[in-house]
């Protein structure tokens, strides 16, 4: 590989934009990292309606739709020299279609399993940037925060990703190693459902609370995002645990959690860990 060559994670190689360059990104944490890595609103073409961090500089950009559903054909309007994706956050056939119309040198995908490749990832749209130094910078603030993490066994966890169904991150997710870097077993770790879902290359499953109540979890996190868990989601599922295994109704810990700490890659990774650092006895 030439020192100057970028590789994102389907294997497609990229140089360094040149100095004057337009970028749409379809992935919430990364259009905040652009920010962080010294891009300007001129230079980001489009951003989905999930893209709100930061509030003040994303207000003026154009929304696209979601990761899920953007305006491809506005997309190709803007004409931009760079589009970044994520293998989790967009479809791929929205990458497909966009690979046809332009080519595959234009789409750069992204997608971490673990903070390690998150961090890696930075260092290459830093690369790709022309912001070297500010993707350093946050590469190290990340990790500086991260050799404060008292090392210790948390216990076990499942992670609820939506309500209805219920949908749970496995250890094969950034969310996954996140826990895991924090002292937490992901219970879905080596279960049959892990398994099933390993083979056929999903992280995501829907699991039935009679499953998560034969896993006994001793804490389950409801993240604020994407589906947006409140106080009153805690009361009911703790409600209907009750009627199913009141022993461990009792004794099981839910919690509301910031999902974005656990979910955003990039920059969002900095006050994550400084959260995690800070609260670490509450963790």
């Amino acid at each position: 590989m030439k020192s100057e060559e970028i590789v994102d994670v389907r294997g497609i190689s990229f140089g360094p934009l040149q100095k004057s360059f337009s970028v749409i990104s379809l992935v919430p944490s990364w259009t905040e990292t652009l920010f962080y890595l010294g891009l300007t609103a001129e230079e980001i073409l489009g951003r989905t309606d999930y893209c709100v961090h930061p509030p003040a500089k994303v207000r003026d950009i154009e929304k696209l739709g979601g990761p899920k559903d953007p305006n491809l054909d506005r997309v190709f309007e803007l004409n931009p020299d760079l589009i970044i994706v994520d293998r989790e956050e967009n479809r791929r056939e929205d990458v497909e279609r966009m690979d046809t119309y332009w080519g595959v040198s234009r789409v750069f995908a992204t997608g971490p399993t673990t903070v390690n490749q998150a961090l890696e990832t930075v260092g290459q749209l830093g690369l790709l940037l022309n912001s070297r130094d500010r993707a350093r910078e946050l590469v190290e603030n990340v990790r500086s925060w991260m050799t404060r993490l008292v090392r210790q066994d948390r216990g076990t966890v499942v992670y609820l990703v939506w309500e209805d169904p219920l949908i749970a991150a496995t250890r094969q997710t950034y969310i996954g190693d996140v826990l895991e870097t924090l002292g937490y077993k992901n219970v879905l770790e080596g279960s049959h459902l892990a398994d099933v879902k390993k083979e056929s290359g999903m992280a995501y499953p829907v699991v039935t609370l009679e499953e998560v109540i034969r896993l006994r979890p001793e804490t389950i996190f409801l993240p604020t995002e994407p589906f947006p868990f409140r106080r009153m989601h805690v009361d009911r599922l703790r409600t209907q645990i009750h009627q199913l295994d009141s022993k461990y109704a009792e004794n099981v810990d839910i919690r509301i959690v910031n999902g974005e700490y656990f979910s955003w890659y990039g920059s969002r990774m900095i006050p994550a860990f400084r959260y995690f650092v800070r609260h670490q006895m509450q963790l």
